[in-house]
């Protein structure tokens, strides 16, 4: 976790630093002139202006350490925040290190959890005020990150936490038949269609679907989106990413799902320098793993898939995209066959072994 902790005074920055070492990637930025001088200065960079530094970090880190009161952390910050589903986790620390307050994304930061942790190492005592956890409920958006899943449209996320922070039901559900008899956290999965669910009671609903679709006022509260789709990719030398992208997404928008839903990209090693693939698994926020021929080869024999022979001659196998795409772990089985495109082939799996322990 790319972290950071910031400090003003020298008491905080001796605690700057105990912080960090519990993070092998965190990075310290002490108030110019206040560093303790028995503090190693190969990691810190000193700064001048707080609200400055927050313009320029808050993008940066996906958690950040304030050891500052929270009054200044409040008339500071706002300004630099963009969202609930963007900021990063942010917790603020006494310098003496008694308190750490989980101030800002609790859930979908993590910075709850983080609090938790952190003052287990530091012996300190951690301050959480989110509604469900002070209730002794799980968030549905907490349940989800543990998972890695998205939650859309973030907005909503209040109207099934306040439910559950009220002690009320909620109802989720899927369409995806193998997830019956499954539970996201500690909500049992109904698997029906909508159409047959009973809105009568105005319950919250949260619908577990990878497919695309949009919230109305006759639709669920909540989608949660499972990472369990891989994309499977074959490609001629030197495609650009913004082929591929166009590819992928053409795919994604006739078959409706939901690229939020994608665990991973999938290819050949043949192709594992091809730069427009590293380009569009760094766009998309998700790995991508090369299958040997001899791997893509007994998955094709394995489960049937498309041959070519043209492919075959190219590169030592009849098939790239759709071996691909069912090579990875779990139970992926192939949901969307190969894709022909301008020198791009496109194939889509889906795991089924999702919330199966």
């Amino acid at each position: 976790m790319r972290c950071a902790a910031v400090a003003l005074t020298s008491g905080g920055s001796r605690l700057a630093l105990e912080v960090a070492k519990k993070f092998p990637d965190c990075h310290i930025y002490i108030f110019e002139g206040r560093k303790d001088e028995s503090v190693d200065t190969t990691y810190i960079k000193e700064f001048r202006s707080l609200p400055q530094l927050f313009s320029e970090i808050l993008p940066k880190y996906e958690a950040i350490f304030l050891i500052m009161s929270l009054g200044i952390v409040m008339r500071t910050i706002g300004p630099y925040l963009k969202g609930k589903g963007i900021d990063p986790a942010v917790l603020v620390l006494d310098e003496k290190g008694q308190f750490i307050i989980s101030a800002l994304s609790g859930h979908l930061g993590g910075a709850n959890q983080i609090a938790v942790e952190l003052a287990e190492q530091l012996s300190a005592l951690p301050v959480i005020t989110t509604a469900t956890d002070v209730q002794g409920v799980t968030a549905i958006d907490t349940i989800a990150c543990s998972h890695g899943w998205a939650v859309e449209p973030v907005s909503q996320i209040k109207t099934v936490n306040g439910a559950l922070a009220n002690r009320e039901p909620i109802l989720v559900t899927t369409e995806l038949s193998y997830l019956t008899g499954r539970w996201f956290g500690d909500y049992p999965i109904i698997c029906k269609k909508w159409a047959d669910i009973d809105h009568s009671n105005n319950i919250p609903v949260v619908k577990i679907s990878n497919k695309e679709e949009k919230l109305t006022t006759a639709g669920p509260s909540l989608f949660v989106r499972p990472k369990n789709l891989i994309v499977g990719l074959g490609c001629k030398q030197g495609v650009p990413f913004e082929k591929l992208l166009a590819s992928v997404q053409q795919t994604f928008d006739e078959y409706q799902l939901a690229l939020n839903s994608v665990r991973e990209l999938a290819s050949c090693t043949v192709k594992e320098h091809e730069p427009g693939l590293r380009e569009l698994a760094d766009y998309l926020q998700v790995p991508i793993k090369f299958y040997s021929p001899k791997e893509l080869s007994g998955s094709i024999e394995a489960h049937g898939l498309t041959r070519s022979g043209f492919v075959k001659k190219q590169i030592g196998v009849e098939g790239v995209c759709e071996p691909a795409a069912i090579s990875g772990e779990g139970t992926p089985q192939l949901l969307i066959p190969k894709q022909k495109f301008p020198g791009i082939t496109v194939a889509v799996a889906q795991d089924t072994s999702i919330l199966s322990d």
